[in-house]
């Protein structure tokens, strides 16, 4: 699992290159599940990857989000990545 850390001020973007998994079976469809607590928006996808936008969380808390796919051969996935929200330095 990928962990990101994200300070609460940041609005970042996150996602996964699927171009390796499926180098010939483009992506169909993709579907997000993220924790509550962290604002996302813009959740897109191409053939190849998958996106979407976040700000916001609570100082010092985990949020966990898993991302499915569906090729368009059929295939079937899921990846997973933890962000922390840290505070900043400085």
């Amino acid at each position: 699992m990928k962990t990101y850390e994200k300070k609460p001020d940041e609005v970042l973007d996150y996602g996964f290159d699927w171009s390796k998994e499926f180098p010939d079976d483009p992506v169909q469809t993709s579907t997000w599940v993220i924790d509550a607590g962290l604002t996302t928006h813009d959740l897109t996808h191409d053939a190849s990857s998958t996106t979407f936008w976040a700000s916001g969380g609570m100082l010092r808390a985990r949020y966990y989000a898993v991302n499915r796919v569906t090729t368009v051969g059929g295939r079937t996935a899921s990846r997973d990545m933890l962000i922390e929200i840290v505070k900043r330095r400085g």
